[in-house]
């Protein structure tokens, strides 16, 4: 579970509530959905990796997401 956010505020900042997403849909599928929380791991990126344009309000919101990825 990946955490993301756009270009707003401090890096460290912005890195620790990306980490926070992360863990809260970590949660939220252990919780509600009965996910073995060791089946899923969660990592922070702060605003390292947009798919949206950071000069842009549309882009940001783009910005501010979690993926969930599947490992190989």
């Amino acid at each position: 579970i990946q955490g993301h956010t756009d270009n707003v505020g401090a890096k460290a900042a912005n890195l620790a509530l990306s980490q926070g997403r992360a863990a809260a849909v970590k949660d939220y599928l252990v919780k509600t959905h009965q996910i073995g929380a060791a089946r899923l791991t969660t990592a922070g990126f702060g605003d390292t990796k947009p798919v949206g344009d950071n000069a842009t309000a549309e882009g940001k919101a783009l910005n501010r997401r979690v993926e969930l990825v599947k490992k190989t």
